[in-house]
């Protein structure tokens, strides 16, 4: 008897630590309050390290090119199925970084992983690390299924004669669909749209640079590749070769 009682001590002791267990889980990893603080130290701890990683690199260059990969951690922008506006544009951002070889141009993204740092940090980064070119990367959405096509926006507020932004945008606009063949959908002005608060009304050189429509099934099926997204980085990376040469000559 003595024995029977033991044993079913221990069983409801594990089966209530097994009940805590599951508790605990529910509450740290689906409680989106907490998911929230927790989305929210992260992006601190990232957005810290990479500042440090700025400040830590004292080489010497011509040139340096500011990304910001829209959106973010929880974040996602546009979404189609499992496809999300953030990923492809941190994954397209870090392919321009990773096959830039020009030893004249230093690139530097705002975020460098799944965190979404707030505009006030994006916003620091671009005033330690006052660049000469500013690229928001981003995907687009339609009702219609049917519009597809790269497009490159511009802030029409700023001008320079060396080389007005409009003329930017038609350089990337150019360069993307030269590596991806894809539809040139055309280049716009940003306009007041919230979305592109970080490059408007900045007096830097600037563009908004959309991948293609993530509600177009031709083109969400190119963009979850990685081939795609590299061709795209690729054509980025022209862009911005053809915009430092236009600088440098000026």
């Amino acid at each position: 008897m003595k024995r029977k009682v033991i044993v079913t001590s221990v069983i409801l002791f594990i089966v209530a630590l097994l009940a805590l267990g599951r508790r605990y889980y529910s509450d740290v990893y689906t409680n989106p309050v907490v998911i929230s603080e927790r989305e929210l130290l992260e992006t601190e701890e990232a957005y810290e390290q990479l500042c440090e990683d700025i400040k830590a690199d004292t080489a010497e260059y011509d040139f340096t090119v500011l990304i910001n990969p829209l959106y973010g951690g929880s974040s996602s922008g546009a979404v189609a199925g499992e496809l999300r506006e953030a990923d492809i544009a941190l994954s397209v951002a870090k392919y321009v970084k990773a096959f830039n070889e020009n030893s004249d141009v230093r690139i530097i993204l705002t975020r460098t992983g799944n965190t979404n740092p707030s505009m006030e940090q994006r916003l620091e980064i671009f005033s330690l690390v006052n660049p000469d070119i500013i690229l928001d990367i981003c995907v687009s959405e339609d009702t219609a299924s049917s519009v597809m096509g790269a497009s490159v926006l511009y802030d029409d507020t700023y001008y320079d004669y060396h080389l007005t932004n409009d003329r930017i945008a038609d350089i990337f606009e150019k360069s993307i669909v030269n590596k991806t063949y894809t539809v040139a959908k055309g280049i716009f002005p940003t306009g007041n749209n919230e979305k592109y608060s970080f490059i408007y009304g900045r007096e830097k050189p600037a563009a908004v640079i959309s991948c293609g429509y993530i509600t177009n099934g031709k083109e969400m099926a190119a963009l979850s590749g990685r081939e795609y997204r590299k061709n795209i980085a690729l054509g980025i990376l022209d862009g911005i070769d053809e915009v430092v040469t236009t600088l440098r000559n000026g």
